[in-house]
């Protein structure tokens, strides 16, 4: 059995163990918990995963909840539409998952992968473009990127903390990773996933191999006591985040030509 379908299964026979319990006060809503049964069975499976779990939760309201209850009979012709109502709604849900499905696993492969510094920009300059600037705004910040361009060879982006500590130290995914043993900078934003930025910078410092290496903290909190912390825990520079993306892509490439080509690194020990 695919592995994607046990959801689609075990989901509809919770919700009806759920909706039994609750009955008593909502026996006005018989497809009360079958709508998100569906929704994140297919979410977990695509679109075959949604329509077994429409096709089950069908099934199971008939039995169990439309009147006349533990029968396959039914009384009404509004009893009827519903369940197709639910049918289509069903086979929505789930087309709608599986159309989102590739664009989360690219967007995740993106994530996932190092990216060229070309690619970066490319990005960065479109959104930079995008509105209405003066010249001297435009022709400064070509100047940065063109710099930031000559100075770095490669961008490595990862989701979470630990995927961070993991590329940085060449363990669990990136075990096997290429290119230098550590990046020129790296810089960690506060609000990251499972370790926060903080947690992964105080085990960079406890770590001789990484001691020394310059960690700029680029983040949206303007709190006091996270910008201290952040020294205290051991980051070379604190940069706020700026809301705007092209202000953003500006404040990278400083940044970039700041720490690339700019500062000169600690000597490897």
């Amino acid at each position: 059995m695919n592995i994607r379908l046990v959801p689609a299964i075990l989901l509809p026979f919770l919700a009806l163990a759920l909706q039994w319990v609750l009955w008593p006060w909502i026996a006005h809503f018989v497809w009360f918990l079958f709508f998100p049964t569906v929704f994140f069975s297919a979410r977990l499976g695509g679109l075959g995963a949604g329509l077994v779990s429409t096709v089950l939760s069908i099934a199971i309201v008939w039995f169990f909840f439309i009147p006349p209850q533990l029968s396959w009979t039914m009384n009404t012709p509004s009893n009827l539409y519903s369940v197709g109502l639910f049918l289509v709604m069903g086979y929505l849900f789930s087309e709608t998952q599986d159309r989102l499905r590739p664009l989360k696993e690219g967007v995740q492969d993106d994530l996932n992968k190092p990216f060229s510094v070309e690619e970066l920009l490319a990005r960065a300059s479109g959104l930079v473009l995008s509105r209405r600037r003066t010249v001297e705004e435009l022709s400064r910040r070509a100047e940065l990127l063109r710099r930031l361009a000559e100075t770095v060879e490669k961008v490595a982006a990862v989701r979470d903390g630990q995927q961070a500590l993991d590329y940085l130290f060449r363990q669990g995914e990136f075990a096997d990773r290429e290119g230098p043993d550590l990046p020129t900078v790296v810089l960690l934003d506060i609000g990251l996933p499972h370790l926060s930025g903080l947690e992964v910078l105080e085990r960079l410092r406890a770590d001789t191999r990484t001691a020394l290496l310059p960690v700029v903290i680029l983040t949206s909190s303007d709190e006091d006591r996270d910008r201290l912390k952040s020294y205290e825990v051991g980051t070379n520079s604190f940069v706020r985040k700026p809301a705007d993306f092209s202000e953003f892509a500006e404040t990278v490439a400083r940044l970039g030509v700041y720490w690339l080509a700019t500062n000169e690194s600690p000597p490897q020990r």
